[in-house]
């Protein structure tokens, strides 16, 4: 059997030439041939002529001739001994791991020659976690290792795998490197000691990146630590960083999506995800994609016509895709699935569909169930909303709703995981009044608990608003409801469907200052200013954010107008306005229209770091100046703030390629 896979993958993989390889490095104990052969035969020449194209780094050429003598490699004869020391080192550097496999099966005490194709098989052991098969060919060089710094790394993450922390870290300490494995050691130590000595770890880190600053898996790292320890904003940096340095890196845009996530910034997510929905993209972005835009954010893609990549997920996705819209779970779909279990325990997004659907269906029962036995509880996406949730069926038990049977319902006081610790107005409530005994709950608050629209406000609290939305039920809330769950229904569908439809639910609802700002909003977005003004000029009279708000908007409507004193005015008679960004931003905007660019120059110059507009406005007159570093420069901060916008990138590519015209054209001179 193993003669049968070695023909075969001579005749499927063997010709395949990698574009990168390491470089051909012999050391003593992988002396591939310790004997000058006569060339007496053609099989001899032939090895002869293998041998000097893999000393010229030229693998592909060595492998079609190795081809011919795969009955020598398989009858181990002396010649065919020395065919496999070739052809192990050609798929060694041409780092055909499969390969590398099958020949380890077939003729293991080989590689007790070829330190390098040892590491690399030894390494993809560990990152499959096939321990037992790593310490076969780990024993092959125990005391002997050339390589030492790589084989304590590996030893390193074995222990890992076994979560034997301790030993790990005492290996790390007791050894010490140069290059990049003195990198790999920091890192790994930075990561060990992260729970419990945050500012040793750091250290860890830095020390690694002072080694090497331009190593962008470390500067990954980074961007994860900081996470990890709740710097979002400098992590958000990091992040942003690479993704500009290298846009091109699908694995860099993953991980900010995921951040944007994490932050509930899913537009930016599902904006960077849609550009990478192609056959040949993993199919774990197209899971991703679909799940988000599912539960928070239609986008305009044709999900049931287009052709997806091939892999173990696909047959999950297809499941979700065929599912009517606003069904989230069909179960007797889904066990038909040959991997069904598996997709269950592996995929948190199986968890929240089924989650949502039992609520769509009132079956308490089974959402009590889902809550309390979640799996992925450890690393929910949402734990807040796991805990809102709770509460609610917890308040509804207590009422007589019989939501769910008593005797099983054992709601804990507090959350069994670490919560955000910026919580939706929804959630604090709830921690404050639920969550409390003999607390007398505000009568807006005990309405909504009471009502059908209390999964959706749940929902839209946690910015899933399209989920929100089908289990939004009421086409006229009650009175009694919060403002809030007015306004927030109104920009769901504000966001997920239309003005329009916005403004027709709006129309419907009780009166509040909230909701007639948002409805003031839409309105100036459809260029109705009468209608927008009737909505917002009392507004501008409130000491508030609303009353800020309405001010910046009527400002906007008397510009829009040509009336810009009475937009001035507005905007100089609410002083918070006048000492803001918006409202400079404002007043920027009406210098151009009044054509005083030298006022507008100068208040986008006061802004410019706080402002995406001055960014903007500065970057196309250095453009236009050719000011070429300028305008790169002012574009890269803008590229960081927006991602996703492809304008900015198609700018960014003009202004290199001006620069790079110009630096030639300097150089001729």
């Amino acid at each position: 059997m193993r003669a049968f896979g070695l023909v075969f993958l001579f005749l499927v993989c063997g010709l395949c030439i990698s574009l990168a390889y390491s470089g051909l490095s012999q050391t003593p104990t992988e002396s591939y041939f310790e004997a000058e052969l006569e060339l007496n035969s053609i099989e001899e020449i032939e090895l002869h002529k293998a041998r000097d194209l893999l000393l010229k780094d030229k693998p592909g050429e060595a492998i079609r001739i190795i081809k011919h003598y795969q009955s020598e490699i398989e009858k181990k004869s002396f010649l065919g001994k020395q065919w496999l020391a070739l052809f192990i080192q050609a798929n060694e550097m041409q780092n055909h791991i499969s390969q590398l496999h099958l020949l380890f099966e077939f003729s293991p005490e080989v590689f007790a020659n070829h330190e390098r194709a040892s590491i690399k098989i030894a390494t993809n052991f560990i990152d499959r976690d096939e321990l037992p098969k790593y310490d076969e060919i780990r024993e092959l060089w125990v005391d002997r290792e050339q390589h030492q710094g790589e084989w304590v790394l590996l030893d390193v993450d074995r222990l890992l795998i076994e979560e034997n922390k301790i030993q790990a870290i005492e290996l790390l300490r007791k050894n010490s490197f140069s290059g990049d494995l003195e990198v790999g050691r920091l890192v790994r130590l930075a990561l060990l000691t992260q729970d419990h000595q945050l500012e040793k770890s750091w250290q860890y880190l830095e020390k690694a990146y002072s080694i090497d600053p331009q190593n962008v898996k470390l500067r990954l790292y980074r961007a994860e630590f900081l996470e990890m320890a709740g710097k979002n904003d400098l992590a958000l940096r990091e992040y942003q960083s690479l993704v500009t340095e290298d846009p091109e890196n699908l694995n860099y845009q993953d991980k900010l999506a995921d951040f944007y996530i994490k932050r509930g910034e899913f537009d930016l997510a599902l904006g960077i995800w849609e550009k990478y929905l192609t056959p040949d993209a993993p199919i774990e972005i197209w899971l991703k994609t679909f799940f988000w835009n599912k539960v928070v954010l239609p986008i305009d893609f044709d999900w049931k016509s287009a052709e997806l990549p091939k892999g173990k997920l696909q047959p999950l996705l297809e499941y979700l895709i065929q599912l009517d819209h606003n069904d989230y779970w069909s179960h007797d779909s889904f066990v038909r699935l040959s991997s069904s279990r598996d997709y269950l325990i592996n995929r948190q997004e199986t968890y929240w569909l089924r989650l949502i659907s039992a609520i769509q269906n009132q079956d308490y029962k089974v959402v009590w169930n889902l809550l309390q036995y979640n799996t992925f509880s450890a690393s929910s996406w949402n734990p807040n909303l796991e805990f809102a949730l709770k509460q609610i069926l917890k308040y509804r038990r207590k009422k007589g709703s019989n939501v769910i049977n008593q005797s099983k319902l054992l709601v804990e006081e507090q959350p069994l995981f670490a919560l955000s610790g910026n919580k939706p107005f929804f959630f604090s409530q709830l921690d404050q009044y639920v969550g409390q005994k003999d607390r007398s709950i505000p009568s807006d608050l005990e309405a909504l608990l009471k009502s059908p629209e209390v999964f959706a406000a749940a929902l839209v609290s946690a910015g899933w608003t399209e989920a929100a939305l089908d289990l939004h039920v009421m086409d006229r809330l009650p009175d009694q409801l919060p403002d809030w769950i007015v306004v927030g229904i109104t920009q769901a569908i504000r966001e997920n469907r239309d003005n329009e439809d916005a403004l027709a639910f709006a129309r419907k609802q009780k009166s509040n200052s909230s909701l007639d700002l948002l409805m003031g909003e839409l309105f100036v977005e459809e260029g109705d200013f009468e209608a927008g003004l009737d909505k917002l000029n009392y507004l501008t009279q409130l000491g508030s954010d609303i009353g800020f708000r309405a001010s910046w908007l009527v400002s906007l409507i008397h510009m829009e107008n040509g009336d810009y004193e009475r937009a001035k005015s507005v905007i100089k008679s609410e002083t918070n306005l006048f000492k803001d960004v918006l409202g400079k931003e404002a007043l920027a905007r009406i210098a151009l229209k009044e054509g005083n660019p030298q006022k507008a120059d100068q208040i986008y110059h006061s802004i410019e770091n706080r402002s995406s507009e001055a960014k903007s406005y500065l970057a196309r007159i250095a453009f236009t100046n050719g000011e070429w570093s300028r305008a790169r420069e002012l574009t890269e901060q803008l590229l960081r703030e927006h991602p996703t916008n492809r304008t900015l990138e198609n700018n960014l590519k003009k202004i290199i390629e001006h620069e790079a015209r110009e630096i030639s054209q300097k150089a001729r001179l």
